[in-house]
């Protein structure tokens, strides 16, 4: 992401990343260096990275680029401390659709997207050697592994005390679900909430106040 305008010496770049990033990025870094004669520091943070890049940026004393999280960035733009990145079409063609309209803000891009994640559902093989088509044969795979003693669980996910928004997503939007109903401009209706919403049915993918999932009965616990 892009940060303001902030006077410092002349040619050189400053790029704050966490730590595991920057090792990573520095070799790049260099090379971008060398290639356009100037000098790129890359800075490891170890600490909460978005909220030292807003307090440094306020004080005038933040980098360059800062290496976030897209959902970092309603936070940057309300604080003032990002810019906008002007793109042409040509360079907005050279990114994946979603991947770009992640770093968007009211329709204007305010970073570069280097990569995007993907979650994945690992089936053991040994326990299900048929990769089930639905997501009911999922579960009935699963709660057979049970029932036979293979298995403790027909589906382990990472849910936690408060719930786990991030990974049980795959499953609430294949259903019909959504957050926030998007636009044809690309933004979002926050007046259109889906959470909650039943869509033809009845169907919730975890129960609020159960400590195991609703939908296959007996998914991992909360922990």
């Amino acid at each position: 992401m892009s940060a303001p305008p902030i006077a410092g010496p002349e040619g050189d770049l400053v790029i704050w990343a966490q730590t595991q990033q920057a090792a990573a990025l520095q070799p790049l870094a260099d090379r971008f260096g060398k290639e356009h004669g100037v000098k790129v520091t890359v800075a490891p943070q170890s600490v909460n990275t978005q909220q030292a890049y807003v307090s440094a940026t306020n004080a005038g004393k933040g980098p360059d680029l800062v290496v976030g999280a897209s959902d970092w960035l309603g936070n940057l733009v309300q604080n003032g401390v990002v810019a906008p990145v002007p793109l042409t079409q040509a360079q907005k063609a050279l990114f994946q659709p979603a991947a770009l309209e992640a770093v968007n803000y009211d329709g204007r891009p305010y970073g570069l997207p280097y990569a995007t994640e993907n979650l994945v559902l690992f089936r053991n093989t040994e326990l299900a050697p048929n990769a089930p088509t639905t997501f009911e044969d999922l579960a009935a795979a699963g709660q057979g592994a049970v029932k036979d003693g293979k298995s403790e669980i027909p589906l382990a996910l990472p849910i936690g005390q408060q719930g786990n928004a991030y990974a049980l997503k795959p499953l609430f939007t294949s259903a019909g679900g959504y957050l926030f109903a998007a636009k044809a401009d690309g933004g979002y209706d926050t007046a259109d909430l889906g959470v909650g919403a039943r869509a033809g049915g009845t169907w919730s993918p975890c129960s609020p106040s159960a400590s195991r999932c609703s939908r296959c009965c007996s998914c991992s616990p909360r922990r």
